[in-house]
């Protein structure tokens, strides 16, 4: 049976839509293939709504200074709620208008990989610049700048190999 799965699970299959990536189960979950399979995507999903809603949400509200907390009742944190509130009937709009949601996580990971390594920089930038008094002083500003721009470079590097299929 162990083996069997484990040669479900090879690297060197490709495996296209829903149909297949069900039917790969199939070793493990005989003829009940496809309940495990949407019983996985939908706990997938429920799992996941909350945690982008929250997580968009707490952005929003530490950008906007909104007050923010899901401790604090609705009155309170009417923006916030509001935020978690929008995300969800987004997602529940792209599901409905027919975008793709492999795209979207696939332009939303390029977009990432795009934005991530300029915040970086401007990290760097902020964090060197010993003049402010928003950080602390025992900080080295020489190795704290050393190490942020190992890890921009190592940043970089990386972006650059994965988009280049190495």
């Amino acid at each position: 049976m162990r083996v069997r799965v484990l040669h479900t699970l090879d690297a060197r299959h490709h495996v296209v839509g829903r149909d297949q990536a069900a039917e790969a189960l199939r070793p493990f979950a005989g003829n009940l293939t496809y309940w495990l399979f949407a019983i996985g995507i939908i706990g997938t999903g429920m799992l996941a709504i909350p945690v982008l809603a929250g997580a968009s949400s707490y952005a929003a509200a530490e950008s906007f200074k909104w007050r923010e907390g899901l401790y604090r009742k609705y009155p309170q944190a009417q923006a916030f709620y509001g935020t978690i509130i929008l995300s969800v009937f987004v997602g529940l709009a792209i599901n409905f208008i027919g975008i793709d949601p492999i795209k979207a996580l696939i332009y939303a990971a390029v977009a990432n990989g795009i934005v991530a390594p300029l915040v970086l920089a401007l990290i760097v930038i902020i964090s060197s610049n010993s003049g402010r008094d928003y950080r602390a002083t025992a900080i080295d500003p020489d190795s704290n700048s050393a190490s942020a721009s190992i890890g921009l470079s190592q940043t970089l590097w990386s972006g650059g190999r994965i988009g280049h299929g190495t």
